[in-house]
């Protein structure tokens, strides 16, 4: 018998699901557009004294927008076929996937305008182009959440594979799919094929009733069993998707490649960070993004210290980090500590043997006697943080890149592979550990997310992990 997820009450999850997203897509687009010529009006006739009278042309609005919806139309229609609606995107997946669409949607545009000689409003153009690529991820996120409150945000798994590897599976689908998928069944992988040929059979049948996702958790030892898998499932014309147990290759970022005359996959380890551009990319995207904050944000700035230094120390602390290519340098934070802390901590460590305990696997301390009121606020909300914008500023550090860490810590908690990729790039004010815990986090995990972060750096991940950073202030989670 052929199950068919339509014929379950997931498909009507899944169709309410994708019509969600359909929508909020194209009230994000129309928000854009509108608001591009809101912006263009704003620019030339409060900054540059000009008149705007495209925004009071209907013939023009009308003319732009048939024209400036049908290339929505073809967008949406490419992120469908890319799976947008229909498969449970993550968020840096789903920034990555929109952000390269806009970005070819504005080459298209900007190039049909040329041709045309076209003379509607390039700031009303590129406008609402660059408040899609932002209001695009803000009402994916808007309405992901309002789906997980309706219970319609969830993917159903059905694993095969052994113990070590579903587990291997689990949890990496629980960091992809932030703990929105639901194992409704494990199947061991049987040595037999006999009896491999009615687990696959039950799995599938099973996956398919639910409308569920068969993934096959297969470990290294096993890759010579991909082929009978592959074909005893396409018997059956089940889809699945197969995970195998790459080791720390999964780690570096590899890029799929494949030959076509032959069909061959390769997998390729690119440059990323170290190639010329990529530097040139993100040092550029530093300086203008903290030059920018510094001078909005320096008012704010002169009345934090104001308040540190109403107990007589210094409003800024300098803490020496190491930074690229293991240059040390003074990394800067407002002051959160009573002055002598090193001191006092001294005394605790020696005095207290579980707060020793706690300081030698994660050098921090949860109930730091150490911490000013006001430096618990500021740690809190990170605005402790603020000063190592100068940091960046002078080169020392990035907005994003791994945490800044002391000698000690390179040493004694980082292997020489680790060392190595660490002190490869610039440490960041965030990074994918502000955005993964926090302080909630083991030791190691730390040091596998900064050497992540090393290996598959893009300018995207980079833009995503500032987004998310912003989520992470406001919930304030694993902050202490």
């Amino acid at each position: 018998m052929n199950f068919s997820p339509q014929d379950s009450p997931t498909f009507d999850k899944q169709a309410k699901r994708k019509n969600a997203l359909l929508i909020a897509d194209l009230i994000a687009f129309t928000l854009a557009f509108f608001g591009g010529g809101i912006l263009g009006y704003i620019v030339n006739v409060y900054i540059f004294n000009t008149d705007y009278d495209v925004i009071f042309s209907p013939d023009d609005i009308t003319r732009r927008g048939v024209f400036f919806f049908l290339l929505i139309g073809l967008t949406i229609s490419s992120l469908y076929r890319q799976g947008r609606y229909t498969r449970l995107y993550g968020m840096l997946d789903n920034f990555i996937q929109s952000t390269r669409m806009i970005l070819i949607a504005i080459a298209i545009d900007a190039l049909i305008q040329y041709t045309t000689k076209q003379s509607f409003s390039r700031l009303w153009l590129f406008g609402s182009w660059g408040l899609s690529a932002f209001f695009l991820p803000v009402s994916f996120w808007f309405t992901r959440h309002c789906l997980r409150k309706m219970g319609l945000w969830q993917q159903s798994i059905v694993l095969v594979g052994d113990k070590h590897e579903r587990e291997r599976v689990a949890k990496a689908l629980n960091v992809a799919m932030e703990n929105q998928q639901n194992l409704i069944g494990e199947f061991p992988m049987p040595e037999k094929t006999a009896v491999l040929d009615e687990t696959l059979s039950s799995a599938a049948k099973l996956a398919s009733s639910k409308g569920a996702k068969l993934i096959l958790a297969v470990g290294s030892e096993q890759l010579s069993k991909i082929l009978t898998l592959c074909y005893q499932l396409e018997k059956q014309h089940v889809k699945y998707i197969i995970s195998p147990d790459l080791g720390g290759m999964a780690r570096r970022g590899l890029l799929s490649d494949v030959v076509l005359s032959g069909g061959e996959p390769f997998l390729g380890g690119p440059p990323r960070i170290s190639h010329p551009y990529s530097k040139f990319m993100k040092r550029a995207m530093d300086i203008l993004c903290c030059t920018i904050g510094l001078a909005l944000i320096s008012p704010f700035m002169a009345v934090i210290a104001l308040v540190i230094m109403s107990d007589g120390g210094p409003a800024v602390y300098r803490h020496t980090r190491i930074g690229r290519e293991g240059r040390p340098f003074p990394c800067l934070k407002f002051r959160t500590m009573h002055q002598h802390a090193d001191k006092l901590l001294n005394e605790i460590l020696i005095s207290d043997p579980v707060a020793k305990a706690e300081w030698e696997k994660d050098r921090k301390l949860r109930k730091d006697p150490r911490i000013t009121k006001v430096g618990q606020f500021l740690r809190k909300t990170s605005l402790d943080e603020l000063p190592q914008l100068v940091n960046v500023i002078r080169g020392e550090m990035s907005l994003v890149g791994p945490r800044p860490v002391v000698s000690d810590e390179l040493a004694n908690f980082y292997g020489k592979q680790e060392q190595e990729v660490y002190t490869r790039v610039r440490p960041g004010i965030t990074g994918l550990w502000q955005v993964s815990g926090r302080n909630d986090t083991d030791y190691q995990t730390r040091v596998e997310l900064d050497a992540r972060y090393a290996r598959t750096w893009t300018i995207a991940l980079d833009m995503w992990i500032i987004f998310h950073t912003f989520r992470v202030l406001l919930s304030r989670s694993g902050a202490y």
